[in-house]
């Protein structure tokens, strides 16, 4: 069994948090600065395509492609904007399974001339669940195999804030 209990977020989690519109933001950007420019193109070009009984609909096209951008936008912010409206995290503490150390190496970095070694790092996991999830080497030289992890979730938008020790 596992133990729960909710927090207040921290100017940490809401950066994280805020850190996830970036989707949000872009493609409705691309989809809002695409729409405008084909409208507005098509309506310089071929103004007859965007006129029905005397009435030119270009702006009226333009206000339809900025609904949806700002529809998609809100519809893929809702659930972090509400989790940053709650100002509350879900931590739960889990039982760890077990630790692991690797030796990993840099993609790309021994193609430079023959005979030329690969760069490598250390990166460590720590496995909860059957499920394998990494960590900075600060966190895992204090973990011991059945001890315990805390996994800080944002309650609406199920987003792993971080991973952490126990309090």
């Amino acid at each position: 069994m596992q133990d729960y209990k909710k927090v207040p977020l921290t100017k940490s989690d809401i950066k994280t948090l805020k850190y996830q519109y970036r989707p949000g933001i872009l493609f409705p950007l691309m989809l809002l600065t695409v729409g405008v420019v084909v409208v507005l193109g098509v309506s310089s070009f071929k103004p007859e395509l965007f006129r029905l009984a005397g009435i030119d609909f270009t702006w009226f096209l333009i206000a339809i492609v900025i609904g949806l951008a700002s529809l998609m936008h809100f519809s893929m912010t809702r659930n972090f904007r509400a989790d940053i409206k709650n100002n509350v995290k879900n931590v739960f503490l889990k039982p760890v399974q077990k630790l692991e150390e690797k030796t990993d190496f840099e993609a790309g970095s021994g193609t430079h001339y023959v005979g030329q070694e690969m760069n490598a790092h250390k990166v460590f996991y720590v496995i909860v669940d059957n499920i394998r999830h990494s960590i900075d080497q600060d966190l895992f030289s204090v973990l011991e195999v059945e001890g315990q992890i805390a996994f800080h979730y944002a309650p609406i938008s199920n987003y792993l804030i971080k991973i952490d020790r126990p309090e």
